[in-house]
This record gives C-alpha cells, structure tokens and sequence, in this order.
C-alpha cells in the first residue's frame, strides 16, 4: 500500500493490516496513530511530520522547529480539509463545518441548527471524537464542542 494512502487514511483501510498490527500489540486501537502524531505537532507548534515509504515500511521524521502561528493554522486548516475529512460523508462534513464555525456548540443546537436527528449527532460527536477532530470543553450542563487544537 502507498504511503500516501496510509496518510490520506489516517491509518489502512486494510483489516488484515489492521488487524495483525494489533495483535502483535504495534497500535493500540485503529486509525488514530498517523492523526495523533500530526496532532501532537500541532499542539507543539512544531513543523507537520514527514511521512516517507521505506523497504517494507514507512519512516515518520519528526521536526524540532517551531512555525508561526500563520503557518500553524494553515496546517491545521489543510489537515483539517485534505486529511482528516477524507472518510466523511457530506452530511458529517456540514456537522464539522458548524462546530468549526460555532465553537462550543452543544449538540442539541447542532441538530436543530442543521435540521439532523439528535441521535445521529450524538453518533457523528462519537466519530469525531474518536478521531480526535472534536473535543468537549466545559461542564456537562455549560460546556460545548470544539474542534481539537483549536482555542
């Protein structure tokens, strides 16, 4: 598999790649690695990871060098919109778009704003949250969605 499909993906879409990859106890559960590692960059203020194949593998070379907050939100912006979206489908992608534009939004207003069943926000809040796209913030009664690595 090309590592640029690795990276597009997050992780291989592959469950026999997947799947022997957690057995012999290398990921710790599926496709989160390649997202935490350039999220973790991002939380640094460091350069996004270069990601490269080598013989039977790929090799992930990671940067001591801080951006400036100019090329930092322009990172997350295009990991945003190029990698983290792919897998989405277009009704995912307008949840994400209004918690983008509406940080803090709970929920119950993201179902009414968007006209989309509750329970199936509270399924997407799942996905984006396993996927470390969103986070909540605040109190249970007070508190909200944001996207991850954003103030």
């Amino acid at each position: 598999m090309p590592i640029e499909d690795i990276i597009k993906a997050g992780e291989s879409d592959t469950v026999e790649f997947k799947t022997t990859f957690k057995e012999v106890g290398f990921i710790e559960r599926y496709g989160s690695g390649i997202l935490r590692v350039r999220q973790i960059c991002s939380d640094y203020g460091v350069r996004e990871p270069k990601f490269e194949e080598v013989f039977n593998g790929f090799q992930v070379t990671l940067f001591k060098e801080k951006v400036s907050s100019g090329e930092l939100n322009d990172g997350l912006n295009d990991g945003l919109n190029d990698g983290l979206n792919d897998g989405l489908n277009e009704r995912q992608k307008k949840v994400l778009k209004e918690i983008k534009n509406t940080p803090g939004i709970k929920g119950k207003e993201l179902s009414e704003h968007l006209n989309i069943p509750i329970d199936t926000i509270d399924r997407y809040i799942k996905l984006f949250t396993s996927r470390y796209l969103i986070e909540r913030r605040g109190s249970k009664k007070t508190g909200g969605y944001h996207l991850t690595g954003e103030q």
